[in-house]
């Protein structure tokens, strides 16, 4: 009897096959979710490091760019200073003359600030971030410049250098940054005058001799003052809206796609005293609604800006809305179309179009959407991290994103306006 009740009291002390193996399928699934939060937590820090390392290297480069700076800067893969070839292409200012035909580029390896090297074509960050791309787009000529004493004849350039880089796949967010700058240079030319290496930079123009300035930020009128023959007016349209976030339940996420930068428009008008001009301000679009369990709202574009009939610049087309399942598109940038005729010389750049939203799957809590796109001609940049709204002058917002934790959707960010410039 004894030892009969002595081994029931042990069993009811005990635990049960079945017990131990739902145990054993708990501490299975906290150590996956465990696994999953620290993973998540380390894609976050390094696409918070990668943002924070391509701010600086914007900034690196911005300084490189400033007058003091610039000598020798740009290398090629040789080591040598850049070229650029102009063969025998007419060099004049109105018309405008690029010597880098469209869809070709000239490879920059580095930029240099002294003996320091800012920015490397290939060179991997600190943050996994790594410079995928350094290349000249445009090169618009901008008459002679003379430098030193003796003087030293050079040819002036407005370039459009764009940097780009790629991140790791193990990160949030926009895999390709991209960032466009806009510089004065002049290049040295060879004895042939067929071609120029970069030499320095400059902030002073052909059109130094425009004295007096006009900015316009929202709609109006411009009167041609007396003894005012020539304009040159610069016009952004507006920064394109980005898409709304969405999500399935708390299984997918999804990033809006960023709104694409505003067109930009330089020209130079002949005019005369007491003529008017109305001016028009694009509007920045709007984002795109978030949604949950639904396809979300597309960014709405961005408006046109305008100088009379004759200077028309178009503004960003907006990011398009996430689904559950499927990452918002980027919208494209503004590029050119209406407007133009009558305005000698005109240059156009379009803006650069928005990113891809961001896409996370399995349960993970943060996603985020597209950056938007920057406006042409060294405008507004996009908006980048967190929902950011464009930058004035018409940069494309960023896509709608969702917040880590709280399952908190967002729509997409507003794009910026437009700016109207007059120089006389």
């Amino acid at each position: 009897m004894f030892y009969s009740h002595h081994i029931s009291t042990q069993r009811r002390k005990g635990f049960s096959l079945v017990m131990v193996m739902v145990g054993a399928a708990l501490l299975g699934l906290l150590a996956v979710l465990f696994s999953e939060m620290i993973g998540n937590a380390f894609k976050g820090q390094k696409s918070v490091q990668n943002a924070v390392d391509f701010d600086i290297l914007k900034t690196s480069i911005n300084m490189v760019l400033n007058t003091k700076a610039c000598d020798g800067a740009f290398k090629d893969a040789a080591g040598n200073n850049v070229q650029f070839s102009f063969g025998s292409t007419p060099l004049s200012l109105n018309p405008v003359v690029n010597v880098i035909a469209a869809g070709t580029s000239v490879p920059v390896k580095k930029i240099m600030l002294g003996n320091s090297v800012v920015a490397e074509t290939g060179a991997q960050l600190s943050g996994g971030l790594k410079v995928s791309k350094i290349e000249f787009v445009e090169a618009i000529y901008d008459g002679e410049h003379s430098v030193g004493t003796p003087a030293v004849l050079y040819k002036a350039f407005v370039v459009m250098l764009n940097v780009e880089a790629e991140t790791a796949k193990n990160t949030f967010g926009n895999r390709n940054p991209k960032k466009s700058f806009s510089a004065r240079v002049l290049l040295r030319p060879n004895a042939a005058n067929s071609a120029g290496i970069v030499e320095k930079c400059s902030t002073s123009s052909a059109s130094s001799s425009f004295s007096t300035i006009v900015t316009y930020d929202v709609n109006g009128t411009f009167v041609v003052p007396d003894g005012i023959s020539k304009l040159m007016v610069e016009v952004w349209g507006a920064g394109g809206g980005g898409g709304g976030s969405s999500d399935f339940q708390t299984v997918t996420a999804s990033g809006g796609g960023g709104g694409g930068g505003g067109e930009y428009t330089k020209a130079y008008l002949d005019v005369v005293p007491g003529q008017t001009f109305a001016v028009t301000i694009g509007a920045g679009g709007s984002g795109g609604a978030f949604c949950s369990n639904c396809a979300s709202g597309a960014g709405n574009p961005g408006g046109f800006s305008s100088f009379g009939p004759q200077i028309v610049s178009l503004g960003g087309l907006g990011g398009t809305g996430a689904t559950p399942h499927a990452v918002g598109g980027s919208g494209a940038g503004g590029t050119g179309g209406a407007g133009g005729a009558g305005a000698a010389g005109t240059l156009r750049q379009a803006g650069a179009p928005g990113g891809l939203g961001g896409y996370n799957y399995e349960g993970k809590t943060f996603v985020l959407g597209g950056s938007g796109g920057a406006a042409g001609g060294g405008g507004g940049g996009g908006g980048a991290l967190l929902g950011q709204a464009g930058a004035v002058p018409g940069g494309g917002g960023a896509g709608g994103h969702r917040y880590n934790d709280t399952y908190l959707l967002r729509p997409g960010a507003p794009g910026a306006r437009g700016r109207v410039v007059v120089h006389y």
